[in-house]
């Protein structure tokens, strides 16, 4: 999909992935993908040749010691002024974090805050977490209505039922993905 998005706005980009099946896939649909492991693919590239990069669903696949040098690499590969963009499941949300094993390649969830860190050892700054995916509203539990018509002794127990329906969807049916966005 972000290849796609990369060729349909003009913007030259080359995937990197191990699964020789998706591999083939992006070639299939005109992509230009190389089999390879991120690090040895990175290795053999220059330093300061890269616009950018964009890890999407894969650090909560890497051991750390592989993620660490994973991100020194970025860094190191990358120009000056230019982002690195890693996309993976919000651990924070028990939503994402229930279902993280399904996918039996897992390794281990990251946090936002240790992924900001990493980020920030390999020598990124203006590091900053975004997160996305929602979980439908129709999921998440619901709030009481609170109107004119309640007494005030009813309306302050809605609102302190509402504040801790509020604090169980954050917690419950949080963002199921985030982004760690860091600057070169």
């Amino acid at each position: 999909e972000f290849l796609e998005l990369m060729r349909d706005a003009g913007v030259n980009a080359r995937g990197v992935d191990l699964d020789e099946t998706m591999a083939e896939f992006c070639r299939s649909r005109g992509l230009e993908v190389e089999l390879n492991d991120a690090v040895s693919y990175l290795e053999h590239l220059d330093d300061s040749s890269l616009d950018g990069v964009f890890i999407d669903q894969v650090v909560e696949h890497l051991e750390p010691a592989y993620l660490v040098r994973l991100l020194e690499l970025c860094h190191r590969k990358m120009k000056f002024g230019y982002y690195l963009v890693a996309e993976t499941v919000n651990p924070l949300s028990f939503v994402s974090l229930a279902n993280f094993y399904i996918d039996m390649t897992h390794v281990r969830p990251v946090h936002p805050a240790t992924l900001k860190f990493l980020f920030g050892a390999a020598g990124f700054r203006e590091i900053e977490a975004q997160f996305s995916s929602p979980v439908p509203d129709e999921v998440r539990l619901r709030r009481l209505p609170v109107d004119e018509g309640m007494g005030e002794a009813e309306k302050q127990r809605a609102e302190i039922y509402n504040m801790n329906v509020d604090l169980l969807n954050g917690t419950l049916y949080g963002a199921q993905d985030y982004a760690v966005i860091g600057k070169k």
